[in-house]
């Protein structure tokens, strides 16, 4: 079940994973790392936070994001759920996690900085930030940027034959 969907059983958790659920009719998801126990550090609007495993889910069914995936997996997948950067070890991520607990992870935009960076950060010690010029999608989390993309794809091809059609020629 795991391979296809990164659902996973609570009873396979172990402190350090990058864990997600989808809210809203999967619209988006979110990320935290679990710490152990019944412990999730997430970044929320609210800033860093330490709840259970129960509030995080909020009902929704537990994931696994993964890590050092295959390029192809990465491009079939749906984003937001794996990457091919390899995670550091189980004491380093709960480090970060903690630190960042503690001292914070800047102020939360969820275009630049938001759940999925944090701990996407906690676990490579990468931090993707915005490039100077405002173009592109760097630093963008990957469900944004998959958006942004679709968007581009569907104005750039779409809509000039929708226009075209519209028009008699």
């Amino acid at each position: 079940m795991e391979h296809l969907s990164h659902r996973i059983e609570r009873s396979s958790l172990k402190a350090g994973d990058h864990i997600y659920s989808w809210r809203t009719a999967y619209s988006y998801s979110h990320h935290g790392i679990f710490m152990g126990g019944d412990r999730v550090v997430h970044f929320t609007r609210d800033g860093m936070l330490s709840s259970s495993l129960e509030d995080f889910l909020d009902g929704t069914k537990l994931r696994r994001y993964r890590y050092d995936s295959k390029p192809a997996s990465v491009i079939i997948k749906l984003r937001g759920t794996c990457t091919t950067a390899v995670s550091d070890d189980e004491d380093t991520v709960i480090h970060r996690a903690n630190y960042l607990l503690e001292n914070g992870f800047g102020r939360y935009n969820l275009l630049k900085k938001n759940c999925e960076n944090f701990a996407t950060y906690c676990k490579t010690g990468l931090l993707v930030v915005k490039d100077d010029d405002n173009e592109g999608m760097a630093g963008l989390s990957a469900q944004v940027a998959s958006v942004q993309c679709k968007v581009v794809v569907i104005t750039t091809f779409a809509v000039p034959f929708i226009i075209m059609g519209a028009v008699e020629v």
